[in-house]
């Protein structure tokens, strides 16, 4: 069920004379499944709460072991319930550029290296996953960043300029963001990007870690390499995920920051013709909006946000610039939705001579009200011993937290609502305050709704409203065709309470996509077997 809301109730007793333990309490303990206390005056839904990490790359002169870098995440993590606010744990993953370091020009052995910097990434990656996501890999989200465009590749594909072959006016030929001509300032000599095909293959290594990351992973949106974005969804597709790479154009002789350009327009267009309404609009990317010092030109132009803003994209995330940082921008001449939250992570794994000074090792946590009219950043900062705490070191932060509000889609719609959609969500979303305040009558009243039960989490609110009701027929009727293992547990745990245990266990040894593991369904099987027994013999 949803990361974010999977908080179904469970009964208190059994109707029973044997000591039958409560279904969805096995399926807690056996998949570590959060779930909510058995008082109604504490329910309460999980806001969704992504994990930001940024610069990936590792120092050459201060290098850290994928086994520090989990420990100490993990370590903090376990901290987080103790902070003020308390931090959810983590969702998802956003990784927003320099997975790897990269190699030097014209170093002889650049492939070899850059593939060992790979896997070094993929393991910490994957244990991460592993122990965050129990191996979800849908739930990661990454961007490339300059470290990952070789340069050696880059350089393969130019050809000096003689002189007498240079363009008219060379300035406005290195300006233009179309030029294939590139300025080398060590040597003082022009080039010129000659072999398209190869300058394309900058990135191949990158793309050849995301598809082997990606390998087998159930995705709505399939990973396109040359696109310049992906589309990601979250939150059991509440909220969207553009991935953008800010790397048209930048390679060994430039460094600068710029979306292929038509990747914003296509994303939205791929967004529209898929159909689905979203509540959140977040887009990912490397580069920073602004520079330091500010004569560097490896900052994105504020225009780019300004169109991802027009499409309704209301949360940005990027890294680049090695230090966390929150703001907002906004977009006058557009009416409705004219503003984005914008969050950048600092480096996770960069050195003292490559971050700013006064600045360590960071990362941030972001958490969406459940709502989505909210967003709290975490920022994270490493202190001694390689663990991590609050960081006071940004403007407006608060014990390491800053707020910022999100524009409701409403504002902009990308697309129209049909009106009977409109209303189940306003619906749903009338039922979850019902539950959330403890009145779990009047929700399900409103649940029972059928627009409501089409919509995943109509359904699932409509199930805690049953369960803390004790309501076990509707859960049978609703649960008819149970589309996941959650769904089966609670289905055969309502028969049960009823008493129905032959149809039980028929229902528990049904095959599908919903079938649960093999020792749960063993457990269970037991389980209703001493039922049967109990019943028959009392």
């Amino acid at each position: 069920m949803s990361p974010r809301a999977q908080a179904l109730t469970t009964a208190e007793a059994v109707t029973t004379q044997t000591d039958w333990p409560s279904c969805a309490e096995m399926l807690q303990n056996s998949a570590n499944v959060t779930r909510l206390p058995a008082n109604s005056s504490e329910l309460r839904i999980r806001m969704y709460s992504i994990l930001h990490l940024s610069d990936l790359h590792r120092s050459v002169a201060e290098p850290i072991a994928n086994d520090t870098l989990l420990a100490s995440l993990l370590a903090d993590h376990d901290r987080f319930a103790i902070e003020t606010p308390e931090i959810p744990a983590p969702d998802a993953l956003v990784v927003s550029g320099d997975v790897i370091w990269g190699a030097k020009l014209g170093q002889a052995d650049f492939e070899q290296d850059i593939e060992q910097q790979y896997q070094v990434a993929m393991d910490f990656l994957v244990g991460l996953t592993e122990r965050l996501f129990a191996g979800d890999r849908s739930r990661v989200i990454m961007v490339p960043g300059n470290h990952d465009c070789c340069w050696n590749t880059a350089r393969d594909a130019m050809s000096r300029v003689h002189p007498g072959d240079e363009p008219a006016d060379i300035l406005a030929a290195l300006e233009s963001s179309t030029s294939l001509f590139r300025w080398n300032w060590n040597e003082r000599q022009l080039y010129v990007v000659s072999d398209v095909v190869q300058y394309a293959k900058r990135l191949d290594k990158y793309w050849d870690f995301v598809e082997r990351f990606y390998d087998g992973c159930n995705q709505r949106y399939p990973i396109e390499r040359t696109a310049g974005y992906n589309l990601f969804e979250l939150d059991e597709g509440r909220i969207l995920v553009g991935a953008f790479a800010s790397l048209h154009n930048n390679d060994c002789f430039s460094g600068r920051a710029m979306f292929a350009p038509t990747a914003v327009a296509n994303a939205a267009l791929q967004a529209r013709d898929a159909g689905q309404r979203y509540n959140l609009r977040a887009a990912v990317w490397h580069h920073g909006v602004y520079s330091k010092p500010s004569h560097w030109a490896d900052y994105l132009a504020v225009n780019t946000v300004h169109e991802l803003i027009g499409h309704g994209f209301q949360l940005g995330l990027h890294g680049h610039q090695h230090f966390s940082d929150v703001g907002s921008h906004y977009v006058q001449q557009i009416p409705g939705e004219t503003e984005m939250a914008l969050v950048s992570a600092g480096s996770l794994c960069a050195g003292s001579k490559e971050l700013p000074r006064g600045v360590n090792r960071q990362y941030n946590m972001v958490v969406i009200s459940d709502d989505y009219s909210e967003v709290r950043v975490h920022v994270r900062e490493m202190a001694r011993g390689d663990h991590f705490a609050a960081s006071s070191r940004v403007s407006r932060l608060d014990d390491g937290m800053v707020r910022m509000g999100l524009r409701g889609e409403h504002a902009s719609p990308i697309r129209p609502v049909p009106p009977d959609e409109l209303r189940s969500a306003d619906l749903i979303l009338a039922a979850e305050r019902e539950l959330r305040s403890g009145r779990a009558e009047e929700a399900l009243r409103i649940l029972s709704n059928s627009g409501c039960q089409r919509d995943s989490y109509g359904r699932e609110l409509l199930l805690q409203a049953a369960t803390r009701l004790e309501r076990w027929a509707k859960i049978v009727e609703v649960l008819d065709a149970p589309q996941t293992p959650d769904e089966r547990v609670m289905l055969v745990e309502a028969l049960a309470r009823q008493g129905r245990v032959d149809e039980a266990m028929q229902r528990l040894d049904e095959p599908g996509e919903a079938a649960l593991a093999p020792h749960l369904q063993t457990e269970m099987s037991i389980r209703l077997q001493q039922q049967r027994m109990v019943t028959r013999g009392g």
